[in-house]
């Protein structure tokens, strides 16, 4: 039995104060139905997705769950930098060479209006909530997922950014600390300048905001969860607990290293997307960072390092894979995501069992 309920549980409609985190590249509907039947948020990280491709996953995802779901998408970039490009293809070309691959120089593609079309198609399948990372979602979409009934959840990794999206008016806030897995979702400065870590970051916006506040960082067990809770979240984000589990899509080489525990050390790099993330370290974020060369900005290095990703994760290359990874690590998990929900919840039951009164005091108090 779940005794604890914050705002999430009742605003979401979720029996367990749990969200997966969207993983863009890494869900799937399969990954999201699951979750959602185990009583938690399962969250569609869409961003790489053509419309058409949104609107068949959702189709899926109501196929195999009644449960609540969200889907999420990525703000993008008003002037990606483009320079540099042809002497980071002559770079990567030595990656491809060691691949079997075609090298080459040319540009990449970059749909413009992709987004629009985007948002679009999320918007028209009414999904119940809609979650977005880096940057503010404009007053146009806001207003339009109002009126269609979803709610709004919006990341920040400042006070500043958390300030500015209750004042855009969402309806709760993902805080993600400098531990969390995958790019860095902050918008309103450098991500290098806004490394907040998740136990300084989620009582500083609990105590400040009048919306709930969802944490997000290096929670792998549930005693993380119990200490976001007790820090005042109403709720935790959890990305890289998720990635190990039976119904997660990952490359066979990903999954390997996240459990085998050869490669532990993360760290932040710019090598595979041209955007701040947490990885795992491998040869190629070692290749890169000794370069010392500048990397072109989010998507566009994206592009560029697709091909080789491919490969890498088809052939179980880890050297050459996007090995997202929080703080954490270690205490990855191989089980279905059934099994996760419950290892958490009863683990945070066990965590909170001396401070089950003070946790429903400081509830209490709180909503006083």
């Amino acid at each position: 039995m779940n005794r604890f309920h914050s705002l999430i549980n009742k605003k979401l409609h979720i029996a367990c104060p749990i969200i997966q985190a969207p993983l863009a590249g890494s869900s799937s509907p399969e990954l999201v139905s699951a979750v959602s039947n185990a009583g938690a948020l399962g969250s569609l990280g869409a961003a790489l997705m053509s419309p058409e491709a949104i609107t068949a996953a959702i189709g899926k995802i109501r196929s195999s769950t009644d449960c609540p779901f969200n889907v999420n998408l990525l703000i993008p970039s008003k002037t990606p930098r483009k320079s540099g490009i042809i002497k980071m293809q002559r770079r990567l070309n030595r990656f491809r060479e060691e691949l079997h691959i075609e090298q080459h120089l040319v540009q990449p593609v970059i749909e413009k209006g992709k987004f629009e079309h985007q948002i679009k198609a999320v918007l028209e399948a009414k999904v119940p909530i809609f979650s977005f990372a880096f940057g503010m979602l404009s007053d146009k979409w806001i207003e339009a997922f109002k009126r269609a009934g979803t709610t709004l959840i919006g990341v920040a990794t400042t006070l500043e950014e958390a300030l500015a999206l209750e004042k855009a008016g969402i309806d709760m806030l993902v805080a993600q600390g400098c531990e969390a897995s995958g790019h860095r979702a902050g918008f309103l400065n450098r991500e290098e300048d806004a490394l907040i870590g998740t136990m300084a970051l989620v009582p500083l916006l609990s105590d400040r905001l009048t919306i709930p506040v969802i944490a997000e960082g290096g929670i792998m067990d549930g005693r993380a969860v119990g200490a976001a809770l007790i820090m005042g979240a109403e709720g935790v984000q959890l990305g890289t607990a998720f990635l190990t589990t039976d119904e997660s899509p990952i490359s066979h080489a990903h999954k390997h290293a996240l459990l085998c525990g050869v490669q532990s050390k993360t760290v932040l790099t710019r090598a595979f997307s041209g955007r701040l993330g947490r990885a795992l370290e491998n040869r190629f974020i070692i290749q890169m960072q000794h370069d010392k060369g500048p990397i072109p900005s989010f998507p566009i290095q994206g592009r560029l390092t697709a091909d080789i990703r491919k490969k890498a994760e088809e052939t179980g290359n880890g050297d050459f894979c996007s090995l997202w990874a929080g703080q954490g690590v270690e205490f990855c998990r191989k089980i279905s995501c059934k099994e996760l929900i419950n290892a958490l919840m009863e683990e945070l039951e066990e965590a909170m069992g001396g401070t089950l009164a003070f946790y429903e005091y400081f509830r209490w108090k709180k909503s006083a």
